[in-house]
């Protein structure tokens, strides 16, 4: 083995030009595949590191008509659990809500957190470690409190956490009974903060308080609860008798048992990160994983073609040493070992310096992904054995041809070998042809992914001009008029949900018709929100047909004792006028639906009671495009909305920004100034397709790189063996314009071919992921023609150097070539 070494090295040094750009091109696809397996690895072992995480599950429920799955359920469905499964070792619920929390020993310590209320059993669930206190009663105690190392360093900096007090909203004073180490990021717990559900005051001890009557879903569906089912018993005996345990606590007379509108699921806590929420059938964010994979296997793909085809073109002009050493008697198997060594000697090298390329950018990929991934993260047994499969495929990938092909010719025949044959000049032709239609679909795709982004984005902001500022408060009357007078502030209003963001609270809706066969009653399922009078008029929204709310209308808002005396005024979008069967938007206005809704927060209902559409709107985007516009519905509370929404003249931004700063200061005791702007907020929203986009972006330029190494090295390949060609042509009065044309053309049609295979593989698999969208983009001719483009520019700029400095040589010294 030490004399093939030898000859490997000896090889590398006579042909140090081609090793470098073949060694270097795999470097960039080992740090990029490296990067990218980091991130699939960290995505699919999301709350992996959790003790016991294959006995977590969490309870989802779904309506059957519509599949839409949540998180979330009424806080009753963690009691009937405990009652009725004693397989299930335990049982918690965890209710989040926003809290202004304080030091009380340093008022400047203020902050809005997101505090999860649980019972005391979540820690026999999530067994955490524990680095103060102990978890085992923790939470049993009233306004008991446990944190996190962060949380501790945030408000207690260098003292003791443990028996300190922290201050919810002004008033509930809680004791800190343990703390724990901080998350790491790749985990669906975002608890920080986790309170005692015991508390009087606290939102889980006001759900249990608040009975559960009728269906399922006359409560406030805000409860997470997770149970630990041991490894023993079976999940499906668990989920057979769950529609039973719905029907034996809410038994229905004269309607549908509550098991026929609603199903349960247990999803493994492993699995929460990756399935969707939007439906139970598609796993959108695996799929988006798999992505990843196919694209690193691309860029792997691209570089060991580099590879392959630099290595080939330099083992042609090796053929009088193969020729020479078959002739002093070695064997088409030591030459298959040489070849081999040689391989193995080079992808080595490529992937050690590829892997220190890695670690040295894995704090600004991290940066960027907002992670705390570790390359230690992939030193586990099924990884190592993945990246040595990929690495062993790479060496026969890039060792086979030179090694069987070469060695299997006559020495007679490798003496006279000294130009490419045309089996290796077609081979290597296919080869560049697959390398840049890779790089052609990786260019649509990043195109492709950046406009789908920017088309959602485009569509949440399509009717605000302004700048809109977001403030989570409550619709303070006092606040919000003396915000509203500031200079710069052109409109306001109050809202629960903002619906560029999507309305969350869902509720059932019926309308009756007389006919001829007696009444008719059509239903649907409505996504509401409360709001003051003034915040569709702030968005633009157009009015299709009828009006606005009015402070001057009696039914325009709603009763202060929970009483419906007259119909309630609502106004819906088209998608509802279409699912409660209405001709137009015209016949709408004025009727009359039946509905109950959110009266109280957290767990207040109304009855059921009548409602008049009011008015009529154009539909806009509710929530992310990746989901159909629901059926919208809007009516007047201001008491129960969380976001007060100003929108602010451009040309005074700045100015009125700092102004409404120093004005929540002096008014405000309800904790620090929230706000946000709406289109940054949308452009969070939209924050992971755009990251892909970029990381696409980012990866094609890899791959561009690679192919470009191997053009300089084949071109500079081609123009050396038709050296003797280009003199006699230019003897033969050949202009050097003509030259540099013929060697550009040799090159420019594996890039014009490989649109062949790029475009309509393209165009199949992209096709395939705008279906995933409600809303989608169309797939233009543009794109496929702008990475045809660009693929082609960089072939032609990349040749051209090598193609004018051959064309300009003088015809005697080509001539005595050779």
């Amino acid at each position: 083995m030490s004399y093939f070494l030898k000859l490997a090295l000896r090889s590398a040094r006579h042909n140090i030009h081609y090793v470098s750009l073949s060694v270097l091109g795999l470097c960039l696809g080992f740090c990029a595949v490296i990067l990218i397996g980091l991130y699939v690895n960290d995505e699919l072992n999301y709350d992996t590191w959790l003790p016991g995480y294959e006995e977590i599950y969490r309870v989802s429920p779904h309506t059957r008509q519509s599949l839409t799955r949540s998180s979330a359920a009424p806080s009753e469905l963690g009691q009937w659990l405990r009652t009725d499964f004693p397989q299930l070792t335990s049982v918690a619920r965890v209710f989040n809500s926003g809290a202004v929390v304080s030091n009380p020993d340093n008022p400047d310590l203020r902050f809005n957190e997101r505090v999860a209320w649980s019972d005391s059993e979540v820690f026999e669930i999530f067994r955490f470690p524990v680095l103060k206190g102990d978890l085992a009663d923790a939470l049993s105690l009233s306004n008991s409190v446990v944190i996190t190392a962060d949380m501790a360093e945030k408000y207690f900096a260098e003292q003791s956490a443990l028996g300190k007090t922290l201050v919810f909203d002004n008033e509930l004073a809680m004791r800190v009974t343990a703390v724990i180490p901080s998350h790491p990021s790749n985990t669906h717990i975002g608890w920080e903060i986790i309170a005692s559900g015991h508390s009087v005051d606290s939102p889980l001890a006001e759900q249990d308080r608040n009975p559960i009557g009728g269906y399922f879903g006359s409560k406030l569906w805000g409860s997470q609860t997770y149970v630990r089912l041991p490894a023993i018993e079976s999940v499906s005996s668990v989920l057979d008798q769950l529609p039973a345990m719905l029907d034996r606590h809410l038994p229905i007379d004269g309607g549908r048992k509550n098991s026929e509108i609603y199903g349960l699921e247990l999803i493994p806590v492993a699995d929460i990160h990756l399935s969707t929420s939007d439906a139970l059938v598609i796993r959108g964010e695996l799929r988006t994983v798999y992505t990843v994979v196919i694209i690193a296997l691309l860029i792997l793909g691209t570089a060991v073609i580099n590879y392959v085809n630099l290595m080939t073109a330099r083992a042609s002009r090796r053929a009088p040493e193969i020729a020479i050493r078959k002739t002093l008697g070695a064997t088409p198997g030591s030459l298959i070992q040489q070849f081999m060594t040689e391989s193995s000697l080079f992808v080595t090298v490529s992937a050690v310096i590829a892997a220190i390329a890695a670690w040295l950018l894995l704090a600004p990929f991290n940066a960027y992904l907002e992670r705390e991934i570790v390359l230690g993260s992939l030193l586990t047994a099924e990884n190592s054995a993945i990246a040595l499969l990929v690495f062993l495929v790479t060496i026969l990938a890039a060792g086979l041809y030179p090694a069987f092909v070469l060695s299997r010719f006559s020495p007679q025949s490798l003496f006279h070998a000294r130009k490419a044959s045309a089996t290796s000049v077609r081979l290597r032709a296919v080869l560049s042809m697959c390398q840049f239609a890779l790089l052609t679909g990786l260019l649509i795709g990043a195109w492709t992914i950046y406009s789908q982004a920017q088309y959602g984005i485009s569509r949440s902001l399509a009717l605000i001009e302004d700048p809109v500022v977001l403030i989570n408060s409550s619709c303070d009357d006092a606040i919000l008029q003396r915000v509203d007078a500031l200079p710069g502030v052109s409109g306001s209003g109050c809202a629960n949900q903002i619906p560029q963001f999507g309305m969350g609270w869902g509720t059932g809706m019926q309308r009756d018709t007389q006919s001829d066969d007696g009444t008719q009653t059509r239903a649907t399922t409505v996504r509401y929100t409360p709001i003051d009078h003034d915040f569709l008029q702030l968005f633009d929204y157009e009015m299709l047909a009828g009006r606005y709310f009015s402070r001057e209308r009696a039914g325009d808002t709603a009763p202060e004792n929970n009483e419906w005396l007259i119909p309630q005024s609502i106004i819906v979008n088209q998608t509802l006028i279409r699912e409660l069967g209405f001709e137009s938007a015209e016949s709408a206005v004025g009727s009359l639906v039946r509905w109950g809704h959110m009266y109280q927060l957290p767990s207040l209902f109304t009855p059921r009671h009548d409602a008049e559409i009011v008015g009529v709107l154009e539909d806009f985007q509710v929530g992310n495009i990746r989901n159909e516009i629901p059926p919208a519905v809007f009516y007047v509370q201001p008491n129960i909305t969380r976001y007060i929404a100003l929108k602010i003249e451009s040309a005074a931004l700045v100015d009125t920004v700092e102004q409404l700063d120093r004005v929540w200061d002096e008014m405000s005791t309800a904790g620090p100034l929230n706000r946000q702007f709406l289109d940054e907020s949308v452009n969070q929203m939209y924050d992971n397709l755009t990251r892909q986009s970029q990381l696409l972006s980012v990866y094609s330029t890899v791959a561009i790189a690679i192919a470009i190494l191997g053009l300089i090295g084949l071109a500079a390949f081609v123009a050396e063996n038709r050296t003797k060609e280009i003199g006699i042509r230019k003897v033969l009065g050949g202009s050097r314009a003509q030259i540099i044309v013929m060697l550009l053309l040799q090159f420019s049609k594996p890039v014009l071919l490989s649109n062949l295979l790029a475009w309509p593989v393209s165009y199949y698999f992209l096709s395939r992921w705008l279906e995933g969208f409600a809303s989608h983009i169309e797939l233009g001719i543009s794109a496929f023609l702008i990475a045809a483009l660009v693929t082609l520019i960089l072939a032609i700029g990349t040749v051209f150097t090598h193609a004018y400095l051959v064309a300009r040589k003088n015809p005697l010294a080509a001539l005595r070539y050779e």
